[in-house]
């Protein structure tokens, strides 16, 4: 930006180094000129342009060409005389100098502010580039043996970045609808991942709060409970020290409070969980309230508050569509269905069942779980033989699993039917034989176990009936994460 004001160079040099806090002498010894040298060229009037950004440009200075301009232009309109429109309104030199110190405060703040927001908005650019190569790292990672996995981790610094422990942390939960070992095993390498990233301690005990929530919510998966707590009490106090330590708010704050909800919800401590799920909402983007309304509904339906949770997921489809997520899409038709079965709404039911079907065919625990909705809706629209066929295929893949409880719920739903119908043999032959291994599951806790005992007797004396296996039914479904609750014979 050459001028025809020399002189205006040399007081450009001189503003310059001082707002580094530098002196002549010291700028003298540093580049290796005479003494004297720096301040005859801030005294000397005719300095070039190129000479002002050569000195400007010199390490101790370190003045890129925009910021030796801005400056030089500032002080070159600073003493150039005004050029103000011709006016029968007349203002003074004093007037205008004094609007020049206002504008020039003013302009000073409009730059700082500018710099503050590009700042930013560079921040933010670099925040989605590393989210995206993180992606790709990612995919790689999980497409290579498990022994390796840990190896690439430890020896790969491309790999120990917060983008990858927070993309490890998503896959995670992901990994969690088809496998919940799958999903610690991930969130455990997202939480290695945290343990090696570099940085100010602070921001260090954030990134690896946020990775231990997610291993505390695969134990929850897994139905570990209190090791899900214990570990979650840590990831919060790892969070809370932290503090300040995530300027840009990276990781998104609300994401613990929803963990943390479906941990009470999954603990029975509802009203806490649905007050967990109301803080997740207020500190999330719009974007965000999909995914958080549809954690609220499935703790409603786990309140056997059916009403409410076809309520709250009114309010979600809207933005569940919006979001475009196919996960977030299942899970809505899923939990729509489930509680429209809950009222014996079956027409309606059946129409989301289309929504629900998992669209990864190799998902087979999601499968599983639409293939007993579909049942429990044929069974509802009277087409019995059709229900009866899908709930056998249910405790097909349950006895496989070795998920005594679940299998126990299916069995008894199959033959509250099968009962009604007057099939006695074909009801006493799956609960006798076909169960016989419940009994023995450590899994099955002593109030549930003594429910299904009380049924087999009944079966066994040809004493059962439909209400029977209904009230057992009910029974276990409420009392599974709560076994203190009772079952009055």
């Amino acid at each position: 930006m050459p001028m025809e004001k020399p002189g205006v160079y040399s007081a450009t040099l001189t503003a310059l180094r001082r707002r580094r806090g530098l002196r002549c002498r010291e700028l003298d010894e540093k580049s290796g000129r005479d003494e004297g040298t720096w301040s005859r060229l801030e005294g000397k009037e005719e300095l070039s342009w190129e000479l002002l950004v050569e000195l400007a440009k010199v390490e101790e200075m370190d003045y890129d060409l925009e910021e030796v301009e801005s400056a030089a232009y500032g002080l070159a309109r600073a003493t150039e005389p005004a050029r103000i429109p011709e006016s029968p309104i007349p203002v003074t030199d004093e007037e205008i100098r004094a609007i020049r110190r206002a504008a020039g405060t003013v302009g000073r703040a409009v730059t700082e502010a500018r710099e503050e927001l590009l700042v930013r908005e560079l921040r933010a650019a670099k925040v989605r580039q590393a989210r995206q190569e993180a992606e790709q790292l990612c995919r790689a990672l999980l497409g290579s043996q498990g022994k390796m996995r840990r190896l690439y981790i430890e020896t790969g610094s491309e790999y120990q970045t917060w983008a990858v422990a927070e993309r490890l942390c998503e896959l995670s939960t992901k990994a969690a609808r088809q496998s919940a070992k799958l999903a610690l095993e991930i969130a455990r390498l997202a939480y290695r991942v945290a343990e090696l990233v570099c940085g100010e301690e602070k921001w260090r005990a954030r990134v690896r709060g946020y990775c231990l929530a997610f291993v505390a919510n695969a134990w929850r998966v897994l139905g570990q409970l209190k090791k899900a707590e214990r570990i979650f009490l840590r990831a919060l106090a790892l969070w809370g020290q932290g503090e300040g330590g995530d300027p840009d708010r990276i990781f998104p704050e609300w994401r613990l409070p929803d963990l943390e909800a479906s941990l009470r919800r999954d603990q029975r401590r509802f009203t806490e969980a649905l007050h967990l799920h109301e803080r997740a909402r207020d500190a999330a983007p719009r974007e965000s309230w999909g995914r958080i309304l549809l954690n609220k509904a499935s703790t409603l339906d786990q309140m056997f508050e059916a009403e409410e949770a076809l309520q709250v997921l009114r309010e979600a489809a809207p933005l569940i569509e919006k979001a475009q997520d196919p996960w977030l899409r299942e899970g809505l038709g899923y939990l729509k269905c489930v509680n429209l079965c809950h009222l014996s709404r079956y027409q309606e039911a059946e129409g989301w069942l289309r929504v629900a079907w998992p669209m990864d065919p190799r998902n087979e625990r999601a499968l599983i779980n639409v293939r007993l909705l579909s049942g429990r809706v044929a069974a509802g629209l009277g087409q019995i033989a059709q229900g009866l066929e899908s709930f056998k295929i249910v405790r097909q893949y349950l006895e496989k699993e070795q998920n005594a409880y679940n299998y126990a719920l299916v069995s008894l739903e199959e033959a509250i039917h099968r009962l009604e119908l007057g099939q006695y043999a074909k009801a006493q032959e799956m609960v006798v034989r076909d169960m016989g291994w419940v009994f023995h599951d450590a899994g099955i806790h002593r109030e549930a176990l003594a429910a299904l005992t009380l049924f087999r007797e009944a079966v066994e004396g040809a004493k059962a009936t439909d209400a029977l296996a209904r009230r057992v039914h009910h029974f276990l479904l409420r009392a599974e994460k709560n076994p203190a609750l009772r079952f009055e014979e």
